[in-house]
């Protein structure tokens, strides 16, 4: 592919000898699962443009999941790749809604140019589905769209104009296999579609602005579906590896992508990307002078709620039982932030206490509720494992009785050492050694009856 320019009277011929790399905006591998919400889609190019896979808008449930590794387009176990049934989109919030409404991608419309690539593999059928790739608004700013017809349609600059707008042509039939399709736009308008790193199509002076968002128009990108405001013609198939650049790549770069990938022309990115936290949200459970204490806070933002549960394990024949309290039941639980990064606080009434010979190993979860750029509202958990330190030496016969913690009284504290306890043996208890479960529960019970039959008689 060649094009002449003339320039001071020369006429000077431009080869694809060389690989050009424009600025990668953002680049969405999906070999890295968010571990605090997994509907966030991590970004690797290291800008932190984070997608967000969401649902029907009719709240049909199921939404686009990442795959099992070697899923993805180079078939190795670590690769994976995300899949479309048409339940929904990756919806991509660039955009700064203000005065100065800039977005992650306005480099692109400061540019007029761009370059998208990717791999797709929708099912084996006759025809396309009339679905959309990509979408970049306001304004239709780009739109990448198989159709029934066999026909691939890139639309830049709006809608539907073929001598400013609008690129198109047919395409054989979906197989079943991955394919690599990548769509340039310079800034005079030439644009060109490759498959497979080969040259497929191309048009000239498709100059139709890229508009950039405004107040009432926001920067927004959707892989997956038509129109992030009002999304329809969601995408049925996977997707790996999806980049968007801010300048054109040229044919020699579209080709080293194919064949060796997007780090093969990019130096620099991180090998995995930065885990994504909603809000920034912070949090921490200690045992805080022999009562449950921590801190939850958010950098960018006001937690909203939080609340603390307990969480108890124990062996039924082969399988592992997980049993929950929800201490928010007991008052631990509140709203708005609580600590910060240096200070923790009290977290209700529950007491860490061990009198009895051995080490005692609870574990909680502390979950916060923040409103998030990404999420929306979103909730984070935090589990801790709290160790209190046992005294080593013999068990006090009171505590037999029910008052397991030996602060004196028999209580909520005492229910959840006996509950962390439950179904051990002496010899694999992970607290204070005490009778068998049969034997512990009886005594437990008596000792719960002790204050009641004292009431009575008095």
């Amino acid at each position: 592919m060649k094009k002449l320019f003339p320039v001071l009277g020369f006429v000077v011929l431009f080869t694809a000898s060389r690989v050009t790399v424009a600025e990668l905006l953002s680049f969405y591998e999906f070999d890295t699962l968010n571990v605090a919400d997994s509907r966030v889609i991590l970004d690797s190019s290291g800008n932190a443009n984070h997608g967000v896979t969401r649902g029907l808008p009719d709240g049909t449930p199921g939404t686009p999941g990442i795959l099992d590794g070697g899923t993805g387009w180079t078939g190795d176990g670590s690769d994976r790749s995300v899949g479309f049934d048409a339940n929904g989109d990756i919806y991509i919030a660039t955009v700064n809604n203000g005065p100065d409404p800039g977005g992650a991608f306005q480099s692109i419309i400061d540019n007029q140019e761009m370059t998208i690539t990717f791999w797709a593999k929708p099912p084996a059928a006759d025809a396309h589905q009339n679905t959309f790739w990509g979408w970049l608004s306001p304004g239709r700013s780009s739109s990448i769209a198989p159709w029934s017809n066999n026909n691939m349609y890139w639309d830049t600059g709006g809608c539907c104009n073929g001598a400013t707008q609008r690129l198109n042509d047919v395409i054989d039939p979906p197989d079943g296999e991955w394919h690599h399709w990548a769509y340039t736009r310079n800034s005079f308008g030439d644009k060109v579609i490759y498959i497979d790193g080969e040259f497929f199509i191309e048009a000239f002076d498709q100059n139709a602005e890229l508009l950039g968002p405004s107040e009432d128009s926001p920067q927004e990108y959707t892989i997956g579906s038509e129109n992030p405001a009002n999304p329809v013609r969601h995408m049925i198939g996977e997707i790996d590896d999806y980049a968007i650049w801010d300048e054109v790549i040229d044919e020699a770069g579209i080709i080293k992508i194919f064949e060796n990938g997007v780090r093969s022309v990019v130096s620099g990115l991180p090998a995995e990307p930065d885990q994504y936290v909603p809000g920034g949200a912070q949090g921490r459970l200690v045992n805080l002078d022999g009562r449950l204490g921590g801190a939850a806070y958010a950098d960018d933002g006001q937690i909203i709620s939080w609340r603390v549960e307990e969480l108890f394990s124990t062996q039924v024949g082969d399988v592992e039982v997980l049993a929950v309290a929800d201490l928010s039941q007991a008052g631990v639980a509140g709203l708005g932030n609580i600590g910060d990064t240096n200070t923790d606080v009290v977290l209700g009434d529950v007491g860490l206490i061990n009198n009895g010979a051995d080490d005692v190993t609870r574990m909680f979860r502390l979950i916060t509720e923040i409103e998030d750029p990404i999420l929306g509202l979103a909730e984070t958990a935090l589990t801790e494992s709290i160790t209190i330190p046992g005294s080593g030496g013999a068990v006090d016969p009171f505590t037999l009785l029910g008052d397991l913690n030996e602060d004196g009284k028999i209580a909520f504290d005492d229910f959840l050492i006996f509950s962390s306890n439950f179904g051990k043996t002496k010899e694999g208890l992970a607290g204070p050694q005490v009778p068998e479960p049969s034997s512990l529960t009886l005594l437990w019970l008596a000792g719960l009856l002790i204050p009641v039959i004292r009431r009575r008689r008095v």
